[in-house]
């Protein structure tokens, strides 16, 4: 009986399926994994995302984050503004008053403050339920520990944003020219700060850029004032950083219901840092 019973599993097991119809069928399930994905783009800031390839960020992928607080917390508002949990691990500095003012839901906030050398296990636990994290790490990265980070990342479908540079980054994105708005002559106090933000990517290593207000008049992210109806008012003063001299340069700007930065009249001066 025993070997009747082996000649029957032999009869009815089942032939391997032809080599293309596994292709097509493999196939098939890589596109609807891609198309789910894609469906998933984590947003971003509106004049941001214009730069990145996707149109926000990609869950899976790190993006490397220059040191600006602004921009940080610029990218968590927008992604706890749509109903996502945020993390911060290694940046104690970051004050949770600014963020709210950023317009990140403190609600949907988890703070890692100081995990010290063990911040790579931190990430990797915490992506696993938040899906945006931020991290400053505290010592150089290894390759193979962000390649296996890399690999949680996507098992996890959660976005890591580093405060700094990180192997296979998706892309970098950093700030480079940096304008104050809201002092007078002699009266007033500063309102919004425009920045050039850069993005050079995988898909575009040739850095693109934009102009940002971090932060504008409200404390949250928006587009540059040239992107505006009106720029300004009357008496403001623009200021800029020049990094190389250690000065702040301001320029007078006599705006009189003018429309566009083109028809400012500049007035430098130099103020000693």
């Amino acid at each position: 009986m025993f070997d009747d019973w082996r000649v029957a599993f032999r009869a009815v097991s089942v032939s391997p399926l032809p080599r293309e119809v596994v292709v097509a069928r493999l196939r098939a399930q890589v596109a609807a994994l891609e198309n789910r994905r894609a469906e998933q783009i984590y947003p971003a800031p509106e004049a941001l995302a214009s730069l990145l390839p996707e149109g926000g960020l990609k869950p899976g992928a790190a993006y490397s984050v220059a040191t600006s607080g602004a921009l940080l917390l610029a990218m968590l508002a927008s992604a706890s503004g749509e109903g996502l949990w945020c993390g911060l691990v290694g940046l104690p500095n970051v004050g949770v008053e600014a963020a709210k003012l950023a317009g990140v839901t403190l609600d949907r906030l988890a703070l890692v403050p100081d995990p010290g050398a063990k911040w790579l296990s931190a990430v990797s636990v915490l992506s696993s339920a938040v899906p945006v994290v931020a991290v400053r790490p505290s010592g150089p990265v290894r390759p193979g520990d962000a390649a296996r980070l890399a690999t949680r990342m996507r098992d996890n479908e959660s976005v890591l944003l580093v405060v700094g540079s990180w192997p296979g980054a998706e892309a970098t994105i950093s700030v480079t020219d940096s304008m104050w708005a809201g002092l007078g002559q002699g009266w007033g106090h500063l309102t919004e700060h425009e920045v050039t933000v850069q993005v050079a990517s995988k898909r575009y290593p040739r850095p693109r850029r934009v102009q940002m207000l971090l932060p504008g008049a409200d404390g949250r992210a928006g587009g540059g004032w040239a992107s505006r109806e009106s720029v300004g008012r009357s008496g403001s003063v623009l200021g800029r950083l020049d990094r190389e001299g250690g000065q702040e340069l301001f320029e007078s700007a006599a705006v009189n219901g003018l429309t566009s930065m083109d028809e400012m009249e500049f007035r430098p001066r130099m103020v000693a840092g």
